[in-house]
């Protein structure tokens, strides 16, 4: 089971990675934390990654919301299967992020 202390200490870890786009993705995730644990409209929320991707699920849904950080400080937020098959894309800017991703999440309510 994941939590936001041990999503963010594996996202740490991946700062330390050879590949510089993982290191930028993992830099991009450890910014985005904070905001969406903190989030009041997020409480029901449970994190988790596979594939060094983050996904957030809700109870009784089979789909997640993925985040990857694309760099240059973009987001691809997806509605997908946790095994990484997504139905529902869209690259935002930071700025974008937690709100697509509370509208995702809506959207995820509703299948």
């Amino acid at each position: 089971m994941w939590d936001w202390d041990r999503l963010t200490n594996f996202f740490k870890s991946l700062t330390m990675d050879r590949h510089p786009y993982i290191v930028e993705h993992a830099n991009l995730i450890l910014n985005l934390i904070p905001l969406l644990r903190d989030n009041p409209n997020l409480a029901n929320v449970q994190p988790g990654a596979a594939h060094a991707e983050l996904f957030l699920a809700i109870p009784n849904q089979d789909k997640v919301v993925s985040v990857w950080g694309q760099g240059n400080g973009k987001y691809r937020i997806s509605i997908g299967n946790p095994d990484l098959s997504s139905t529902d894309e869209i690259s935002v800017s930071s700025e974008k992020a937690i709100g697509t991703i509370e509208k995702y999440l809506q959207k995820l309510q509703h299948l």
